[in-house]
């Protein structure tokens, strides 16, 4: 969402972009130049490039693979963090709406077991372990 936000953002225009994160959802907010009014779906979309080199930039450091790939990207793992399509609203401020919901959360407890996530740390501290070569038990200490 943020990579969208600098690659379409309307640099001529003194609306100051939002990126705000609230319970049950997150949403940006920037001015745009906008091509029509209205709700983009993948289905409907006609990618518009306002922001070329800042968009090669974002390719170059792969934050983004070609024009259109943020909207398709974006529906699809909408549904990861709340079960539902987010919402792209253009206007002369583009809106994305992301919904969040907590039991799809990667965070959330009840989505495994406590010995669930306890293996999932050991694994991550053994990862770190050989990546960066100190002992798990160093490294246990350190999180006790």
């Amino acid at each position: 969402m943020i990579a969208n936000t600098l690659i379409h953002r309307e640099f001529t225009s003194s609306y100051t972009a939002k990126f705000v994160i609230e319970k049950d959802r997150m949403y940006t907010e920037n001015a745009n130049r906008s091509s029509g009014d209205g709700i983009i779906t993948p289905d409907n979309m006609e990618p518009n490039p306002k922001n070329p080199i800042i968009a090669s930039f974002f390719r170059n450091i792969g934050w983004s693979d070609r024009l259109g790939s943020g909207v398709r990207n974006i529906f699809k793992y909408s549904k990861y963090y709340s079960g539902e399509e987010p919402e792209f609203v253009e206007g002369d401020v583009f809106r994305i709406i992301m919904p969040l919901n907590e039991d799809y959360s990667y965070d959330n407890p009840q989505n495994d077991s406590i010995d669930e996530l306890e293996r999932k740390n050991e694994e991550k501290l053994e990862k770190n372990q050989k990546r960066f070569g100190e002992s798990s038990e160093k490294n246990r200490r350190k999180i006790r």
